[in-house]
């Protein structure tokens, strides 16, 4: 538009061409057999890969209740498009805005399910002789808005900083169904994928991030002090400051009977916002666990509930890391840093979701802190505040 303001715009169709679970058709019989060639460890003989291999025999029919593998017939090669828009405008003292709209959709995403396995209402198996029939089929979608925010100081003299803001929103129906229940809380009814159909497990609405470096204004040089004692340079001069900030949304969970139904894991009817204010939310009790009740039948039997999937969600996350390093210069292409490293400089625990089983005692509570198992982001990113010293020479 002119030399401060520029305006950027993309778009583009990206295809998958994973056939998921394309390579365990391979193990479906008559194509798959399994035989003992080595027996080493119970005393037997033993075969190597050098010698010629023995007669392989016809082990017969397989048994009833094999476990096979499988990919719908009409499976066809999933898809996304990808859009931004970004206008950027360059600001006073080397500052520079930016701001954009950053989006994306997905269709024919893998769906893996068990085909085999009976139906609500009794319905029975529909290959009663096999067991589980694990199936592949692209019935996921999945849709992606952002704006997205930087502002940015380019580094020149003594200080460089990014920050960016992230608010959006991601939906699909296909995220828990090829994760474990115990993270996700999984999915209520695989015959159905709408019931599925809720914020992504990973959908984070807001993300706050703030980096810096700051090299300090003192000794030999610099704005302050650059006339100063030898030993007073020696002490406050070449010194530099670093960290990086992050604020987020806490990430979304859902709550589940403790007890399968056909299809998956049963969700209970929720009667009321089991949302707590923040100022009830603790650790002995994040969400009001009294708005959730078993559906069943008149029989007892285990009905699907129509709590949503993913409506709780957990605590945000706050962390800081710094960094110190202190230069000293010993010759003009030579020089020793040391860095001191504070990572979770405020000792802030990163806690999980809360127990979202209604037949676990610790139902309502949090129990542990992130781990890379329930979507901690990095090695500091969880862990209890930790100090680290290094040396380094540059030449």
């Amino acid at each position: 538009m002119n030399s401060k303001t520029t305006v950027r715009a993309g778009f583009g169709v990206f295809y998958d061409p994973a056939v998921a679970k394309r390579d365990d058709i391979k193990f479906n019989p008559p194509f798959y057999r399994q035989y003992t060639l080595d027996n080493f460890y119970g005393g037997g003989s033993t075969w190597f890969f050098f010698q010629t291999p023995p007669p392989f025999t016809d082990p017969g029919p397989f048994p009833t209740g094999y476990e096979i593998f499988n990919i719908d017939r009409r499976f066809r090669a999933g898809y996304s498009e990808q859009y931004s828009l970004a206008v950027q405008r360059e600001l006073p003292s080397k500052m520079l805005f930016e701001a954009a709209y950053v989006g994306s959709q997905a269709h024919k995403l893998p769906f893996s399910f068990n085909y085999n396995q009976p139906g609500l209402g009794g319905t029975p198996q529909p290959v009663p002789e096999l067991g589980p029939i694990h199936t592949v089929a692209n019935v996921g979608n999945m849709a992606y808005h952002s704006g997205q925010f930087k502002l940015e100081r380019r580094f020149g003299e003594e200080l460089f900083f990014l920050t960016s803001y992230t608010w959006s929103k991601s939906i699909d129906n296909v995220s828990s169904s090829l994760l474990g229940s115990g993270v996700t809380g999984g999915v209520q009814n695989v015959f159905d994928p709408s019931q599925n159909r809720g914020v992504s497990d990973w959908n984070v609405p807001h993300r706050l991030a703030f980096s810096y470096v700051w090299s300090l204004p003192f000794g030999k040089g610099r704005r302050f002090l650059s006339s100063g004692h030898p030993v007073v340079n020696a002490l406050l001069g070449n010194w530099q400051t670093t960290g990086i900030f992050v604020a987020s949304s806490g990430v979304p969970g859902t709550v589940v009977v403790g007890s399968s139904i056909p299809g998956g894991d049963a969700r209970p009817n929720v009667i009321r916002d089991p949302n707590l204010p923040s100022s009830q939310q603790s650790v002995d009790g994040w969400f009001d666990t009294t708005a959730f009740v078993e559906n069943r039948d008149a029989n007892g039997n285990l009905l699907p509930g129509n709590a949503g999937r993913n409506i709780l969600r957990g605590p945000s996350y706050t962390n800081f890391d710094l960094g110190l390093i202190k230069l000293f210069p010993i010759h003009e292409r030579v020089r020793l840093q040391f860095r001191m490293e504070l990572f979770n400089l405020t000792n802030t625990p990163h806690f999980a979701l809360p127990v979202r089983s209604m037949s676990d005692p610790s139902f309502g509570r949090i129990t542990h802190t992130r781990n890379p198992l329930n979507f901690g982001s990095t090695a500091t990113s969880y862990a209890n505040r930790m100090i680290q010293f290094a040396l380094k020479l540059e030449f």
